[in-house]
């Protein structure tokens, strides 16, 4: 097996899964329905044994599942809990599902099950599938200029062409960069206004990516700190499920900033 594998198509994708959960020693999954009846609105259901129960799931198949998606099928009344199954399920999308009530699993490892008196969650392992499309950095050293201007400015609704200008990116690396944004419900568009959705997910998705190993941290860009009041923390401790919250005058990246200018960026912790 190749160290990352590619998932171009929906059959891929079946038989993927369907090989992932028979090696699966700790959880046990069976088919009920392969190719549900179409009028069901499934595209298959799963059966989980755990602990002498069987709990139904109606799965839902996504090549590049998006925030719409998981607004979407959270609100759809079926009568089994439903799960979405990608190749991949980022941690901010993961973070998503979990806030709208709707089980996800991927490739990769990440699990989240939630329904009656049953709370399964597993972090990922290490991405060996992802899907077709790549996704674009978002938090590198020149993509970061845009999550730092609209970070900088939350409250405000910015044009393509404001941010082409005040980042100094070309239009069609803002534009992957939004798309994605929006996609992962980070992004409000209206008409052809952006502007931040989900800061504090934003924050947090930065905070994790800076402190990835072996990956580098976006570094400060030269025309200006980033200021707010909150932390850019959120990652959760393995065993113990609470929050910490990292400073953001300590994070890597703005750790050049001026010492006045860090002196106003005031951090505070959550439970």
């Amino acid at each position: 097996m190749s160290e990352q594998n590619t998932i171009k198509t929906e059959a891929q994708l079946r038989e993927a899964v369907r090989a992932l959960w028979a090696e699966d020693s700790a959880l046990n999954w069976r088919w009920k329905e392969w190719q549900p009846r179409h009028e069901r609105g499934l595209d298959a259901v799963g059966e989980l044994a755990l602990d002498k129960r069987r709990i139904t799931f109606g799965v839902e198949f996504k090549l590049n599942p998006a925030a719409r998606d998981v607004e979407f099928l959270a609100k759809q009344k079926h009568p089994y809990p439903l799960l979405l199954i990608a190749p991949n399920i980022s941690a901010t999308l993961a973070r998503l599902c979990r806030e709208r009530g709707l089980s996800c699993a991927d490739l990769n490892g990440r699990l989240w099950l939630r329904t009656e008196g049953v709370l399964i969650e597993r972090e990922a392992k290490q991405t060996r599938f992802r899907p077709a499309v790549a996704e674009p950095d978002v938090f590198s050293v020149k993509g970061s200029r845009l999550a730092r201007t609209l970070l900088s400015h939350g409250d405000r609704e910015w044009t393509h062409k404001e941010l082409v200008e005040r980042t100094g990116l070309s239009k069609g690396l803002v534009s992957r960069l939004s798309r994605h944004l929006i996609e992962q419900g980070l992004l409000a568009q209206r008409e052809r206004a952006l502007q931040v959705k989900r800061r504090d997910t934003l924050l947090d998705a930065w905070a994790a990516r800076v402190a990835a190993p072996g990956r580098a941290a976006a570094r400060r860009p030269a025309w200006g700190p980033l200021h707010h009041s909150r932390s850019i923390g959120g990652a959760h401790h393995r065993g113990r499920q609470r929050r910490r919250s990292v400073c953001a005058c300590n994070a890597p990246e703005f750790s050049r900033a001026p010492r006045a200018a860090r002196r106003t960026r005031a951090c505070r912790s959550g439970p």
